[in-house]
């Protein structure tokens, strides 16, 4: 697939763009196999020792150790797709596992080489996105919807356990905190979007706040997870911001936790929010940090976004900053994830 600027069908490496590959982890820490191929989840934790308390600095080593085994597991991965590439050396799936173990373990020029070998043999699968996410080729607006849709359907039956066992996210209960200090404990019930619902796990901390709480995913695995829960009165399964451009004027607040970290154009998704809302309705986001004037891609192929874009294509939207937050919404191989939660107003 061909970028801006590049005339031959793989990137060019693009070494003068540190911030493009800096390592963290994600929801990549689940190998998503492209047509069926091997997968791993992150072990959970349960049999870890009983009597660790839960303070700080014992937290950070807890996760130090589980990226540790995580490791063992990764390692294993990569001699399982090494060895079946030798008698399959064009299985786009099996060097996509390997491309994404590589990347997490951080040999980027082994990872660069698998996913440029998926991209000749199938342009079309999403390598593209993931070379730019390791510093070759321009990185795209935010990742394709089909991407978006492969990668979560696949990871639906291990998301809860892996992001609040092995990642210790706990964005919902953060974001669900800070809505109630703005809201105020005599605010009424209200109608509630959850943009990008994935299973629930925010549904679940929001449903006290609501009268009538929809949810939307482009997963339709994810969706299934989440209608489990019993907490929503409508799942859509669509793109969050064709949703949202949907239901005009419908919801008093739109909540998208920690899921346009995958766009890394914001504006798209702050129009479709704002159209979505009453005139005194809240927009509630989450985003990972980041740092100089614009989005950066990571090695992680989540995007980060600095507090002034993030004002400025608020503001050019029509919304007003009512409250930031910085904290650490998740551990990435034993180290914290520092992220931002915006609540907006239209202003």
């Amino acid at each position: 697939m061909t970028r801006r600027g590049h005339k031959d069908k793989t990137p060019q490496a693009r070494p003068d763009k540190p911030a493009v590959r800096a390592a963290a982890g994600g929801v990549s820490s689940t190998l998503m196999g492209i047509a069926g191929q091997t997968k791993i989840v992150a072990p959970d934790f349960d049999k870890l020792s009983a009597e660790v308390r839960h303070d700080e600095s014992e937290q950070h080593a807890r996760q130090a150790f589980g990226w540790a085994r995580q490791r063992e597991e990764i390692d294993r991965i990569i001699a399982d797709c090494r060895a079946k590439l030798m008698i399959r050396p064009n299985e786009v799936g099996v060097l996509f596992n390997l491309g994404e173990a590589l990347r997490q373990i951080d040999d980027h020029d082994g990872a660069i080489d698998a996913f440029r070998r998926a991209h000749a043999i199938n342009p079309k699968l999403g390598s593209d996105f993931y070379l730019a996410a390791l510093g070759v080729g321009e990185p795209p607006d935010r990742m394709s919807p089909k991407l978006v849709t492969a990668l979560f359907d696949s990871y639906a039956g291990a998301f809860d356990n892996h992001l609040t066992r092995t990642l210790k996210y706990h964005g919902p209960t953060k974001i669900a905190g800070i809505l109630r200090e703005v809201l105020g404990p005599d605010h009424r019930p209200l109608d509630v979007m959850d943009a990008g619902c994935g299973t629930g796990l925010v549904g679940v901390e929001l449903r006290a706040l609501a009268r009538r709480l929809d949810g939307v995913d482009l997963s339709s695995k994810m969706i299934e997870k989440a209608r489990e829960k019993a907490i929503y009165d409508r799942l859509i399964v669509d793109e969050l911001c064709n949703s949202l451009r949907d239901n005009p004027r419908r919801y008093d607040l739109v909540v998208a936790a920690d899921v346009l970290n995958y766009f890394g154009e914001l504006g798209e998704p702050f129009a479709a929010a704002h159209a979505a809302l009453r005139n005194d309705g809240h927009f509630a986001v989450s985003l990972e940090r980041g740092e100089g004037g614009r989005p950066s891609l990571g090695s992680i192929t989540r995007f980060r976004h600095p507090a002034p874009y993030v004002e400025r294509i608020a503001a050019e939207v029509g919304f007003a900053v009512v409250r930031r937050d910085e904290f650490a919404m998740r551990f990435e191989k034993g180290k914290p994830v520092e992220s931002w939660v915006y609540v907006f107003k239209i202003g």
